[in-house]
């Protein structure tokens, strides 16, 4: 399936007159041309204050910094970051994938060992890091065998390179080489490690064509920002969705974004910048959608102002905000763009923010792809889409069974493969050049994509049947509000005397009183009644404590089963 491109990207302007963007070098030359005074960038600094950064000094900051780091000899050498969101993390980025060397964001959460493992793996030079992570890997600098320098980025540290002062030597060096620089936009200079959520980190290598194919591949399907509208950045920026998809793209549309140092700190910073739109993971939106349905201290008028909401929408009257000023009062008073991606959005939770009028844009990406492949701008009813696929890629199904296959794409977005591992890279790429995705879907006769599971993730019982876990853990979210996480597998529980392999669904519920084992066996007979005898569930194991959680919140479905049980939770 091969998509025109479309009304979006016909109607873009600004620096896009120029026509598409070759590097991020070229972006920020377009965007001092363009919007040059225009603020893009804001945060709070270590004293709480508003710092904001236009075009020109984006553009300033960027070259100063890479002059500093090639003045450091570090030109070609690996560079990793370990360090919270912040504008000079953006910095680092611009600086150093515009000709510098490569670039490799790792989690600055990541433990000890596990950050060792990682910076050998892709063999990093230098490592610009936060203070705590500087104190926290002491022990493990000597044991990377490449690693020379560490530079730190949210304050001054004796014996260390620091970014600020690095950004104000590069203005007063008098060889300044950066924006001469040549880019080869086909060239590694980014590696990007999976998530691991069902194995080992693997390092996907991206390139400038990469990058910016993914920032048209957003605009051309995602709704415009209008003038002087604001986008809060909340992701992990060492995920591909934060700064590829989130970062660049609202910076080259010309818009201004906050960057929010820590998830933690989300509803403050919604509070107080009082933004237009976000991306996030399903949690976060769950959690939005909590606190306008659940936790709506008046349900009565708030069932009367949906009604009233719904039938003047009829009429073309769209009155939200002020239908629903309370309820978006937590959300800073201004919000009505959510974008969603990690993974499947629940229908119910996607349906509940539409009719408050929250805008639901839910989207599937891949870190391989860089990462956006496709895009549902319009969430209206319960069977929730992944949308189709961007314009300028091509998708197919692959071993299509049933009327579901592996999701492939080939386009500009897609990496050539993982660094230093030719093995997997082979593994996942066909003589045609498409990248197979590992997840399955289904599509319809309109091209858009129904996301089943991951293939990794299947379960095939002992007759044979295929089940999709994701599929029945959705269905568990819909009509049991109360239960927090969920994963779906298959165990040996204890039934009678004799083990026995059945499907099992590890739940966490946060609220301690409603951890009801009479209500919980109910409820999940209610729900197997509803669903097809494989895929019912025969056992539950009802968890003290939430599952093990990637940096990006997504649940580790490895770690499944080790809060299992064969003999503890409850028979269905």
């Amino acid at each position: 399936m091969k998509n025109q491109i479309s009304e979006n990207q016909k109607l873009q302007k600004g620096i896009f007159k120029q026509g598409d963007l070759v590097n991020t070098k070229d972006m920020l030359l377009r965007m001092c041309k363009f919007y040059p005074n225009r603020p893009l960038l804001a945060e709070l600094d270590n004293n709480k204050n508003v710092v904001q950064y236009d075009a020109n000094q984006i553009f300033e900051n960027t070259c100063a910094l890479g002059d500093s780091l090639l003045n450091l000899n570090l030109a070609g050498k690996h560079i990793a970051i370990m360090a919270k969101n912040s504008i000079k993390y953006i910095f680092c980025e611009l600086a150093v994938t515009n000709g510098v060397g490569i670039f490799v964001p790792i989690d600055k959460d990541a433990h000890a060992e596990h950050a060792q493992i990682l910076l050998t793996k892709c063999k990093a030079d230098a490592l610009i890091c936060d203070s705590i992570v500087l104190e926290k890997l002491k022990d493990v600098f000597s044991k990377c065998e490449k690693l020379k320098k560490i530079i730190t980025i949210d304050k001054k540290i004796e014996g260390f390179d620091f970014v600020g002062d690095l950004i104000e030597q590069g203005k007063n060096l008098q060889e300044k080489n950066f924006l001469s620089l040549n880019v080869d936009c086909n060239k590694t200079c980014k590696i990007l490690f999976t998530s691991g959520t069902t194995g080992a980190n693997k390092g996907v290598e991206l390139s400038q064509t990469n990058i910016v194919q993914n920032v048209h591949n957003f605009l051309d399907v995602v709704p415009y920002l209008k003038q002087n509208k604001t986008s809060l950045s909340v992701l992990p920026f060492h995920h591909s969705t934060e700064v590829n998809t989130h970062i660049y793209t609202r910076m080259a549309d010309g818009k201004l974004i906050v960057i929010c140092d820590s998830i933690k700190n989300f509803w403050r910073f919604l509070k107080k910048f009082h933004p237009n739109e976000t991306i996030v993971v399903p949690m976060i939106a769950n959690a939005i959608y909590k606190n306008i349905y659940t936790n709506n201290k008046n349900p009565k008028s708030f069932k009367r102002r949906l009604r009233l909401h719904k039938f003047l929408c009829f009429f073309g009257i769209n009155p939200s905000r002020k239908i629903f000023k309370k309820e978006f009062e937590f959300l800073g008073g201004n919000f009505y763009n959510l974008i969603v991606g990690g993974a499947p959005l629940n229908a119910t939770v996607a349906k509940g923010l539409n009719e408050v009028g929250i805008t639901v844009c839910n989207g599937y990406g891949i870190t391989e792809c860089a990462p956006l492949v496709c895009m549902n701008t319009r969430i209206f009813d319960e069977s929730v889409s992944m949308g189709t696929a961007c314009p300028r890629l091509e998708v197919k199904l692959y071993n299509v069974e049933n009327n579901v296959g592996e999701l492939c794409v080939r386009g500009k977005n897609v990496s050539t493969g993982y660094f230093e591992d030719s093995e997997s890279t082979s593994l996942v790429f066909d003589k045609d050049g498409y990248f197979h995705t590992g997840d399955l879907v289904e599509t319809d006769k309109q091209g858009k994509i129904f996301l089943k599971g991951r293939k990794n993730n299947l379960i095939v019982l002992d007759n044979g049947k295929n089940v999709f876990p994701e599929e029945i853990e959705h269905k568990i979210e819909s009509s049991m509000p109360y239960v927090k996480e969920v994963l779906v597998y298959d165990a040996e529980v204890l039934i009678g005397n004799q083990l026995q392999n059945v499907l099992c669904a590890g739940i966490f519920i946060e609220d301690e009183s409603l951890r009801d084992r009479a209500k919980i066996e109910s409820d999940f007979k209610a729900l197997n009644s509803q669903i097809s005898n494989y895929k019912r569930i025969a056992y539950v194991d009802i968890l003290e404590c939430e599952f093990e959680k990637t940096s990006s919140r997504k649940l580790k479905r490895t770690s499944a089963k080790n809060y299992h049980t064969t003999n503890k939770g409850v028979l269905i």
